[in-house]
């Protein structure tokens, strides 16, 4: 499903067509469908051809094509070369996306002040994560806890829940909050669940991605189950990122950036 996902992501941002993909593989637009979508097996000479008519790292390309050498397996970590975009890839091709996060807002609804928070030494987070377009199914099942966290720039957390509260009223997201008495934890402190062309691909963040299909996936599901159970309506959800936005607008009208060393 990765390699699939990933390879309709980089023939759509070079807006070729299936047949114009499958030339470069002396295939048909139907043999590459079933590449992306990985109905057939994806073979290493195909998924070679098409990442070096892409001009990608020969790093990335042989990263990328050893995943699919590996054995078949339901759970498998990605820290090679090129897996932030693989990851962004399969997010931005899934057609329904739940998410659990206990610790920050997920970086496909971060702002970018949000975003430079976070500490990133690896410059893992210099690839664009966005929602997917179109009609995706999006819902974000946020632990109470997210919510209290100032970071040391309120004004930013005010804005990023004004960004959530922008998504939410533009019809592209759901927002339930967990509270914290549910006591639901996580494999890791941000599980996605992805529905990549009818089939979950569960994605723990571990600050590279563990992906789970299979009966891994379904037993990480039941995490985001109980949190769903769990979560608050969505109505009340707005009704806590309201006033949790005016809290963090109030204390950046009062805040005073500390200052080192102290005078």
């Amino acid at each position: 499903m990765v390699v699939g996902a990933y390879l309709r992501s980089l023939r759509r941002s070079r807006d070729m067509t299936l047949r114009d993909a499958g030339r470069v593989i002396r295939g048909s637009a139907a043999k590459l469908s079933r590449l992306e979508t990985g109905i057939s097996p994806q073979r290493d000479p195909d998924v070679a051809g098409l990442l070096g008519h892409y001009k990608l790292n020969p790093s990335v390309i042989r990263a990328t094509c050893g995943m699919v050498r590996a054995p078949r397996r339901d759970q498998w970590a990605d820290f090679a070369p090129g897996w932030p975009a693989r990851l962004a890839a399969c997010e931005q091709e899934a057609s329904a996306v739940r998410v659990y996060t206990m610790y920050l807002i997920p970086d496909i609804l971060q702002i970018p002040a949000y975003t430079a928070l976070i500490p990133d030494p690896e410059g893992t987070r210099s690839v664009p994560r966005a929602l997917p377009p179109g009609q995706a199914d999006i819902t974000l099942l946020l632990d109470e806890s997210v919510l209290q966290r100032p970071f040391g720039a309120p004004a930013v957390v005010a804005a990023q829940i004004a960004h959530l509260q922008d998504r939410i009223a533009t019809g592209e997201l759901t927002v339930r909050v967990v509270p914290l008495a549910a006591g639901i934890y996580g494999y890791s402190t941000l599980m996605s669940e992805l529905t990549l062309h009818g089939r979950k691909l569960v994605v723990d963040d571990l600050g590279t991605p563990l992906y789970s299909a299979g009966a891994p996936g379904r037993t990480r599901c039941k995490v985001l189950d109980s949190a769903l159970d769990a979560a608050i309506s969505a109505e009340r959800s707005a009704e806590i990122l309201e006033e949790t936005r005016n809290h963090f607008e109030q204390l950046a009208a009062e805040w005073t950036q500390p200052q080192w060393p102290p005078t």
